[in-house]
């Protein structure tokens, strides 16, 4: 039994992958409308606007350590919008290869959606390629560090809620997940 229907992805990527420049536009327009409200935006003064011309105007290419300042104050339990409009319900830790150290991506529930979907279209395609036997393949975030976020809880693989002891003594390589209460 296959819980992907592999034909089905591909084709809807490839269908919507023929019209890119639109469906481009039109992410980044929904993209701006929902995370409008976020500070980080305001502050760039995109004022609510969402076509590509204001985007590329108001918003300057960054880097993670430009964003980091954002990120500590979510990662220390700011709940109000900084980043986006939607509240951020998960934190990953990055594997720290670019820069030697590790560091906090933020995600709401809409973004982790999105990640998992790249995920299963990625599946798709190399199980079309490669033509996996079974049909399994493991994507999974890994804990690179055992400091808690304060005002998140942390979840094992099992979906069960850790305590704040059990979270700080997992050990490098035990796959958890960071969740807001």
């Amino acid at each position: 039994m296959e819980l992907l229907d592999v034909d089905e992805l591909i084709q809807e990527f490839e269908t919507t992958t023929k019209d890119a420049e639109n469906v481009q536009r039109d992410t980044l327009k929904k993209i701006l409308a929902e995370n409008g409200c976020a500070e980080y935006l305001q502050n760039l003064g995109l004022n609510g606007r969402t076509d590509p011309e204001s985007f590329k105007y108001c918003v300057p290419l960054v880097t993670h350590n430009d964003l980091e300042p954002y990120i500590q104050r979510i990662v220390d339990g700011s709940s109000s919008p900084i980043l986006t409009g939607k509240p951020i319900t998960t934190i990953s830790l990055s594997s720290g290869t670019t820069q030697g150290k590790p560091k906090f991506v933020p995600f709401n529930d809409e973004l982790m959606e999105t990640t998992l979907q790249i995920y299963r279209t990625s599946y798709a395609f190399r199980k079309e390629i490669f033509l996996l036997r079974m049909g399994r393949l493991c994507n999974s975030f890994t804990v690179v560090s055992r400091a808690k976020p304060k005002g998140f809880d942390c979840w094992d693989c099992n979906h069960q809620r850790l305590s704040q002891s059990a979270a700080q003594t997992r050990d490098e390589g035990d796959a958890i997940s960071v969740l807001q209460p």
